[in-house]
């Protein structure tokens, strides 16, 4: 049996027009109803492509006039591979997809400059004014990087380095994934692919810092919130935007009829209740209508619309129902995409079917080598952020390239002998479903406009915001937030902190109160605000001519200057600090009446007697600790200790957050002390200690913009003949070195003249 493309499209054009035709009766009244209002491929039949962004809403670029796509083969020649990521006009691709091949890879241009060394997942900007940026990640430089697509493959420029991946502790991220934004705009970078447990950074690329996660949070945590799919190896699972609920399909070795079922997470204790979706297991099974064929219990690859009341998903369909070796190819299995209705009052579920994707091929039958299913996959629908595309694969009815391949290696099968399988197959293609939304036959009153908006900065990078409550004829559901006119999140409160924002920064928001009909009220005036400016507390001055290190401090005469001594007495520390291109220069001053120091060997526990200890956040985004008290730095930290015989002790944060001292940094250090060592029977005078680090041995590539914040400390160890004490600057014990303690020091663009004449040698 050979299907011709024109009968595969009017095949699809029957089936929408019977499903136009029935979705009005769409069984929850109060819930928009979706329909499908064009259905078309975006990619050619030659090429075999994957969907990367199964539990996400990112194939698309922030206008929504871009998308974004994985070739992984090339069908025609078979066993050619695919380009990786592609990107391209929506309308020209929907163009040149039915034309040649040539049309298509016009229209569908490279993302990386090359395939290789570039991870193969990648993420459109989600910011106004980036509409042509992608970013991605670099494999053999270990940096995330910002695309520019409008620029050609081969200017330099289109690729720009953004901030390194890298933890700098020997963790293993050759395997390294973008996994979507949180919720509060912040590149997610997952260490092991889709595997959650290895851990990550979570990426603002507008200052651009780094804040670690050591596995994907639980849904019972706050920081879960941040997550807007349930994590990424869960294609079955999805989160509602208001993270309300979360729906599960579960499978079981014939496949996902165990049924679904919905967690709520507003019961008190976080697992909620479960309410079932079609499944005989459980009590919602009553809920679930009649449906013949496809079994509606099968329904996987989901995601929730931005209104929260209902998502889109796969109906397994034909793909589970087993046929004999007597069935003529192609079997011909149909997948249904489904809205499906979630009434968060009653509990009840409504399913419609809008699309039938269509896929060929050979099914369960017995081979030589076993039992064989190759008909195309599942649709794995995407839903675009605004409820009005889906994305999904379908080889349209043809065979796909996993046929073509087994009756190369089976060329004695009589099915292969009995099909033109060469001339009558496809890859995976992208589809587009364009959908629209009108109101159910019931309540089409929209809320009241919210009013009342305030907008409060309340730091350097959160923004916080109130108003007052709409009014609706049956009740406000809830309100959906804008920044920038981009739709940040859902909730039902009438308060919202919007965090991960940049300093100095002024921020626009608008407000839409909707209801359970999904009726949208008008939206609010717009409140704007600038976050904080962050402040410094100590200024690093450039400096012209590179400080000899040799334990003098004359060098230092004109740099800026800061003290700390303990609150009781004792040691007084002046620092005072200095920078060029290669390196940051600390000058360090001691008061101390008693030197008493031992250790010779490199990474010795000098903390037990006279020395002082330096500490530097290149990327200034704390210890990601919520102890404050905490010994907790992240792997961008860095900790230097010198004592008066000037043996150094170093130490790098790590991804879980535990110092390795098997970082050996390579800097320098000088000490000039003034008394006797261990000699407490004399009163001694102090010491001074002198400091190199060089940018590079803090994992910069080069020196950092001038007045980049970045996070420093330093602390005194003083051993005498009562004991042992330590103090941290500004005047903290030293058990608070999580690097959330450390302060904001700046470096400076103001230059100061450094002194490079070493001191004449003594007279004997």
């Amino acid at each position: 049996m050979k299907l011709e493309s024109k009968s595969i499209r009017s095949f699809l054009t029957l089936c929408l027009v019977l499903v136009l035709t029935g979705i009005a009766n769409i069984s929850n009244a109060s819930v928009n109803s979706v329909s499908v209002t064009d259905n078309y491929p975006i990619s050619h039949s030659d090429y075999s492509m994957n969907n990367h962004w199964t539990t996400e809403r990112n194939p698309w670029n922030y206008g929504y006039d871009r998308i974004m796509m994985f070739e992984s083969s090339r069908t025609d020649p078979p066993y050619t591979s695919g380009r990786s990521l592609v990107w391209g006009f929506i309308s020209e691709l929907k163009t040149a997809a039915a034309g040649s091949v040539t049309d298509y890879e016009s229209a569908a241009q490279p993302v990386y400059s090359h395939q290789t060394n570039y991870s193969i997942r990648a993420e459109w900007s989600i910011f106004s004014g980036e509409e042509n940026i992608i970013y991605g990640l670099n494999k053999t430089t270990k940096m995330v990087i910002k695309i520019n697509v409008d620029k050609s493959l081969s200017d330099p420029d289109r690729e720009v380095n953004v901030i390194s991946y890298d933890p700098g502790d020997g963790s293993d991220v050759s395997n390294a994934y973008t996994i979507d934004w949180t919720s509060e705009n912040e590149l997610i970078v997952n260490f092991d692919g889709d595997n959650w447990t290895g851990g990550g950074y979570l990426i603002n690329v507008a200052t651009p810092s780094r804040t670690s996660y050591n596995g994907w949070p639980g849904y019972c945590t706050q920081d879960n919130e941040k997550f807007l799919a349930y994590n990424p190896r869960a294609i079955h699972d999805h989160v509602s935007l208001d993270r309300k609920f979360r729906i599960r399909y579960s499978a079981s070795s014939a496949g996902f009829d165990n049924g679904a079922y919905i967690f709520d997470y507003q019961d008190p204790d976080c697992n909620g209740g479960s309410y079932y979706v079609c499944s005989s297991e459980g009590p919602g099974g009553s809920n679930c209508p009649d449906y013949p064929d496809p079994n509606p219990n099968l329904i996987t690859h989901v995601a929730w619309g931005s209104n929260n009341d209902w998502y889109v998903g796969a109906n397994m369909g034909d793909h589970w129902n087993g046929h004999s070796s007597t069935d003529s190819p192609p079997y011909i299995s149909n997948y249904g995409l489904y809205q499906v209705v979630f009434d968060r009052n009653t509990h009840q579920f409504t399913q419609t079917e809008l699309i039938i994707s269509q896929s060929a091929g050979f099914r369960k039958t017995s081979f030589g080598d076993g039992d064989h299913n190759y008909t195309g996959g599942i649709p794995s629908p995407t839903l675009r952020r605004d409820n009005s595309q889906v994305l999904y694969l379908s080889t349209g009815g043809k065979y796909s390239q996993e046929d073509y391949e087994y009756c190369n290696q089976y060329p004695g099968e009589s099915v292969c002998n009995s099909i033109s399988i060469n001339s009558n197959r496809s890859g995976y293609r992208v589809f587009l479903a364009d959908v629209a939304s009108s109101p159910g036959s019931g309540d089409t009153t929209s809320p009241t406009t919210p009013t009342g908006i305030t907008a409060t900065a309340s730091s350097a990078s959160q923004i916080n915001l109130t108003w007052q409550a709409s009014s609706d004829n049956v009740g406000v559901s809830g309100y959906k937030i804008y920044r920038d006119s981009a739709y940040v999140t859902s909730t039902s409160d009438l308060s919202y902190s919007n965090s991960g924002l940049s300093p100095s920064t002024s921020y626009s928001y608008t407000i839409v109160a909707f209801d359970a009909a999904q009726n949208e009220s008008s939206t609010s005036l717009a409140e704007s605000v600038t976050t904080q400016s962050q402040e410094a507390t100590f200024s690093i001055l450039k400096t012209s001519v590179s400080p000899i290190i040799n334990g003098s401090l004359t060098e230092y005469a004109s740099a800026n200057t800061t003290s700390f001594s303990p609150a009781s007495g004792g040691n007084t520390v002046t620092v005072k600090a200095v920078w060029d291109s290669q390196a940051i220069y600390l000058g360090i001053e001691v008061t101390d009446t008693e030197l008493n120091a031992s250790i010779t060997s490199r990474d010795g526990s000098m903390w037990s007697e006279d020395s002082v200890e330096w500490f530097i956040d290149t990327y200034n985004n704390g210890g990601g600790s919520t102890d404050p008290n905490s010994a907790y730095m992240l792997a961008d930290d860095y900790q230097g200790i010198i004592n008066i015989l000037n043996t150094q002790f170093d130490s790098q944060g790590t991804i879980s957050g535990t110092p390795s001292n098997a970082w050996n940094g390579a800097w320098q250090s000088a000490v000039d002390y003034d008394g006797s060592n261990n000699g407490n029977s004399d009163t001694d005078s102090g010491y001074t200690v002198e400091v190199k680090i060089p940018w590079t041995s803090l994992g910069y590539s080069s020196a950092p913009s001038e007045d980049t914040i970045i996070g420093m400390s330093f602390a005194v160890n003083d051993k005498d003949s009562s004991g042992v004490s330590s103090i941290m600057w500004p005047n903290i014990s030293l058990s608070n070195q999580n690097a959330s303690n450390w302060q904001n020091v700046i470096i400076s663009g103001s230059s100061v003249l450094a002194d490079n004449i070493a001191p004449l040698p003594p007279f004997w």
